[in-house]
């Protein structure tokens, strides 16, 4: 299992997930929504740990794992499981509470570690000029009952161990990349409407 970032939800159990999560959203003015309300009337998923906050307005647009060496490391695990919003959507702090940094050249993604606990915090994806991304690390939410399922598994060619799930598998930088761009357009256009 990858490490989670304490900007996540990771920690809440440890601390008394309910309490301790009503609490906080009551300091910052937040009302609490159930889980049917979420992504309803512009509501928002609140991500907050150690007094730094990450949020998310919209749903996702798909989830997928990734098993190449840079996602690996960045992760702390044998894969990536990660989500994938519009960058619009997502709200980080602003300051060091989050680390950026690249670990290729180009196309270099740039992906933000939490400057408290160095867990995986969001990797930032941009493709043309209009259209960017954000990747944030499916444990990073503790309900997950509005994450998709994963779709895909890419660099499967890397994994460090197999993985026992029923998913088409992708090998190669191509077939790993096209793979991924389809599935976003497919989820672009499911959005769009």
């Amino acid at each position: 299992m990858p490490k989670m970032c304490c900007l996540g939800f990771a920690t809440i159990p440890r601390l008394g997930r309910g309490a301790n999560r009503v609490s906080a959203a009551n300091r910052r003015g937040h009302r609490v929504r159930g889980p049917n309300e979420f992504f309803s009337n512009n509501t928002t998923r609140t991500m907050f740990m150690w007094g730094v906050e990450m949020a998310v307005r919209s749903e996702p647009l798909f989830r997928f794992f990734c098993h190449c060496r840079i996602c690996q490391a960045f992760n702390q695990g044998p894969f990536a499981d990660v989500t994938l919003f519009r960058i619009k959507s997502v709200t980080w702090p602003e300051g060091d509470a989050v680390a950026f940094r690249k670990h290729r050249s180009p196309p270099a993604v740039p992906r933000g570690f939490c400057s408290t606990c160095g867990g995986a915090a969001i990797e930032l994806v941009q493709f043309l000029p209009l259209l960017k991304l954000a990747l944030i690390p499916s444990a990073n939410f503790s309900d997950g009952t509005f994450l998709p399922v994963p779709a895909l598994p890419m660099f499967y060619d890397r994994r460090v161990g197999d993985v026992d799930d029923k998913l088409p598998r992708y090998s190669g930088y191509w077939p790993s990349q096209m793979a991924f761009s389809r599935r976003l357009l497919a989820s672009l256009f499911r959005t769009r409407g």
